[in-house]
């Protein structure tokens, strides 16, 4: 594996980014990117003479699901400003709700909103799918028609410890054989492994501030990282959020982010 591997996708040559507007105020000095699901985001946009983190434009869904899914398909098609240097693929399309994208209609958005950024220099990422032992999801969308391949694979990573997490990496990369952004990650509950943790540790902020500053170092790390991004909240682990929303404010998880990027720029 060439040493470099992950350079050539990182934005601003920095890993770190944040993953919503409400906690990018606090991140950004420490960050090379960030986005916010939309197809605008506000900031630097890659045109000459900008400075800043990179705002990285998504193609959201397929504009079915609700108002604000279809505003931001509406302004997709009507976007202006420069060619990004990077633009995201679809949120989380494999999910069981009403977001939900098949492979098929993704391929079709991908070939109509995203191709022909590619073809303008823009390195595409893949539709962002959570990741899981079995991404039938993602298998399926690669062998589409889809006119321009994917520059790095984006996936969200929710799990309890740090070797899950390598499996992850090793496996996408093995898949796929690009580099890869994780666009969320965090520690999530597995039931099945509830004997082995003797609960769930992530409902311990001991354990959780570790396993991010774990995270943050191993993502630095390993040269199949381009990228890694910190949400601004997790469903799934309520003391995982970066921000607190009624204080408007960083958590205590959202503060061990930013100490722990902070090492790094």
């Amino acid at each position: 594996m060439p040493p470099a591997l992950s350079k050539e996708v990182t934005p601003n040559g920095r890993k770190a980014g944040a993953a919503g507007v409400l906690s990018y105020p606090y991140f950004k000095d420490h960050v090379g990117w960030w986005y916010d699901k939309s197809p605008n985001p506000p900031g630097n946009d890659g045109s000459t003479g900008m400075e800043g983190p990179l705002a990285i434009p998504m193609l959201y869904g397929s504009g079915s699901s609700d108002a604000q899914d279809a505003q931001w398909l509406e302004d997709w098609k009507f976007r202006t400003g420069p060619t990004p240097p990077f633009a995201l693929g679809m949120h989380r399309p494999d999910r069981n709700t009403s977001y939900a994208i098949t492979p098929q209609t993704a391929a079709q958005l991908w070939k109509y909103h995203l191709a022909e950024l590619g073809k303008k220099g823009t390195s595409l990422g893949t539709p962002a799918v959570i990741a899981s032992s079995d991404d039938w999801w993602l298998n399926e969308f690669r062998h589409m028609k889809l006119k321009w391949d994917w520059a790095f694979t984006a996936i969200h990573i929710y799990e309890p410890d740090l070797d899950a997490v390598k499996h992850h990496i090793d496996r996408y990369f093995f898949w796929y054989v690009k580099v890869i952004w994780v666009t969320e990650f965090g520690c999530r509950h597995d039931p099945a492994r509830s004997v082995e943790f003797i609960g769930s540790p992530c409902e311990d902020q001991a354990y959780i501030n570790r396993l991010i500053r774990d995270m943050v170092d191993y993502f630095e790390a390993e040269t199949r990282v381009a990228a890694y991004a910190y949400p601004d909240l997790n469903e799934n682990c309520a003391l995982c959020a970066a921000i607190d929303e009624n204080k408007h404010a960083l958590t205590e998880s959202g503060q061990t982010y930013l100490d722990a990027i902070s090492k790094y720029g």
